[in-house]
């Protein structure tokens, strides 16, 4: 694909045999020139795990950057690891790496799948790793729900390196009223008394007009 103002982009094809005598094309290659000669293209190796007649969905891709330092990896649910029939070939995780052997991802994410009403499915929740196996890891939790439209209808955002302590306190936080603390304070509290009747009533909390 060549653009108005010089430069290109070209793909490399190749065949994969998956397991049932399926034979599918996929890129296998991408280049990249920069400008409109030619004389400089930069290659982009795409590459898969799996061995040919040996799985029904590819369980991974690489894409390695042209200058060979960095690198961008896709995991995919299989017949192996889905939970579901219907999981199957949904991407499981992706993670930015240093180089394309790299034990450690500079960002790792991971995805959980579920299914609306109408049985579509979403991702529901993605934890984020920064700095993956270094002292300054972080781990960060983001939920969602989404109805058969697609609407989201309940979304939450954890704080870092959350556990369920901190998931059950931040479930008991109560979000103050959006009034000025010098507001607040010149607001009188709730009192009770009792009434001739002899239950608890509330006074008011508004002073009288005066």
């Amino acid at each position: 694909m060549s653009f108005p103002w010089g430069g290109n982009l070209a793909w490399a094809y190749q065949s994969f045999a998956y397991a049932g005598g399926r034979t599918l094309r996929e890129v296998g290659t991408r280049y990249v020139a920069a400008d409109s000669a030619g004389s400089v293209v930069w290659t982009y190796p795409i590459t898969r795990p799996d061995a040919g007649n040996t799985v029904t969905t590819h369980s991974g891709m690489t894409l390695t950057d042209a200058s060979g330092n960095g690198a961008k990896k896709w995991s995919f649910l299989t017949t192996q690891n889905a939970g579901a029939s219907w999981q199957v070939g949904l991407v499981s995780d992706f993670r930015q790496l240093a180089a394309a052997n790299s034990a450690n991802a500079i960002t790792h994410d991971t995805y959980t799948w579920s299914q609306d009403a109408a049985g579509n499915p979403y991702i529901s929740a993605k934890t984020s790793v920064s700095d993956e196996g270094t002292g300054n890891q972080q781990s960060a939790l983001t939920t969602q729900t989404l109805d058969q439209y697609g609407n989201a209808t309940q979304a939450v955002v954890y704080p870092y390196n959350y556990t369920a302590r901190s998931k059950e306190a931040r479930g008991r936080y109560s979000k103050p009223h959006p009034r000025t603390t010098a507001s607040a304070a010149n607001t009188p509290a709730p009192t009770t008394a009792r009434s001739s009747a002899g239950k608890t009533a509330k006074k008011s909390s508004t002073p009288a007009p005066r």
